[in-house]
């Protein structure tokens, strides 16, 4: 009986759905007709197109199809060589008076970030912060962002210069739309009219003091949350304690122009790994101490402080010259864009020089 159950659970059952397909124009919507539509199943066997009609003169389109009740199905609208999702068919079960909106392609369409709110986490045990920032894309016009060619990018945003691990994780675009060159993060992806959310984490690394965060196109409200007890300068304004399972200082603001908020966080001990190694190091130097005391001490040739203070100043110098070449080798010139890379790949030596010869020390 229960396998007959079993057996009985997975059967086909009939399924329908039924919408139309419209398209923005002047503020309005109209049909737009000819489209191809799409009938996707996702099932743990096996994923496809299951069916495609094409749109009537009116927009409207129709299928009908036997429901696997272990599978997922989608629906999506072709258009200007464009893939438009609908909301998945919850089971699958009928649904009537879909809209699916597409819209007409430019390289052109104005994009821009309406918001972004990134969280910074207290040290792991090993040193290490892990940022999470959210970026809410915006496209508020009615054609949709499509990349010049091949090689350009639909988007592109500035990361901070000791991001490490960077990912993108739960976002309106697939993780393979993009790319990671340097500090710049890429999307290779039509950007629709509407609002997309991007979710990006990274960590910083172990003995991280100074966080620059750059803010290279403007933004009208950013929020940034905080475990720890940090200073923020760069227009930035706490405005209260925010407790979600932890609690996160925040603070928040609005930038017109690009710029940089820089986050000072306090000194934190070392790893719980290194108390019993320095112990057992102190028992093992009490025997040698007395050697130690008569030989010559090695010269000094920096200080920890010095390195810090130097790297600061490496940070800075990138931070500036990453935001003044902002605007991409299309606006800046090709000439000029090889130079910045050059003097960035330059910088970008010394601050890995410099931090070597910190940690040495330490």
């Amino acid at each position: 009986m229960l396998a007959l159950f079993v057996a009985f659970a997975g059967v086909i059952l009939d399924a329908s759905a039924t919408g139309r397909v419209v398209r923005i124009v002047g503020g309005d919507s109209v049909a737009a007709p000819a489209a191809v539509v799409l009938l996707h199943r996702v099932g743990r066997d096996a994923q496809g197109v299951v069916d495609s009609v094409r749109t009537a003169p009116d927009g409207r389109f129709a299928f009908r199809f036997v429901r696997d009740s272990g599978a997922t199905y989608l629906i999506s609208a072709r258009w200007s060589g464009i893939e438009y999702f609908a909301p998945p068919l919850v089971n699958g079960t009928p649904v009537d008076g879909l809209t699916i909106v597409v819209a007409d392609t430019t390289s052109t369409a104005p994009v821009s970030i309406g918001a972004r709110h990134v969280a910074i986490s207290g040290p792991a045990p090993d040193g290490t912060r892990t940022v999470v920032d959210l970026v809410i894309l915006q496209n508020v016009g009615t054609l949709t962002r499509v990349a010049r060619d091949s090689v350009t990018p639909t988007w592109r945003m500035l990361l901070p210069a000791f991001a490490a691990n960077v990912r993108v994780a739960d976002s309106d675009f697939s993780p393979a739309a993009f790319d990671q060159h340097a500090d710049t993060l890429m999307l290779f992806a039509a950007i629709p009219p509407g609002e997309r959310q991007i979710f990006i984490d990274y960590q910083l690394p172990p003995g991280t003091r100074r966080f620059a965060l750059p803010i290279d196109q403007p933004i009208n409200a950013v929020n940034l949350l905080a475990e720890e007890r940090v200073t923020i300068t760069g227009a930035a304004q706490q405005v209260d304690t925010v407790v979600n399972e932890r609690a996160f200082h925040r603070w928040t603001a609005s930038l017109s122009r690009p710029g940089m908020l820089i986050v000072a966080m306090p000194r934190i001990g070392p790893p719980a790994w290194t108390i019993p190694l320095l112990v057992s190091l102190f028992a093992a130097s009490l025997a040698i101490v007395g050697s130690l005391l008569v030989r010559p001490r090695a010269p000094q040739f920096s200080s920890p402080a010095a390195s810090g203070a130097e790297i600061e100043l490496l940070v800075d110098r990138i931070a500036t010259l990453d935001v003044a070449n902002r605007a991409g080798p299309e606006t800046v010139g090709a000439a000029a864009w090889a130079e910045y890379l050059t003097q960035r790949a330059t910088l970008r030596q010394e601050l890995d020089r410099v931090a070597q010869q910190s940690a040495s020390h330490r």
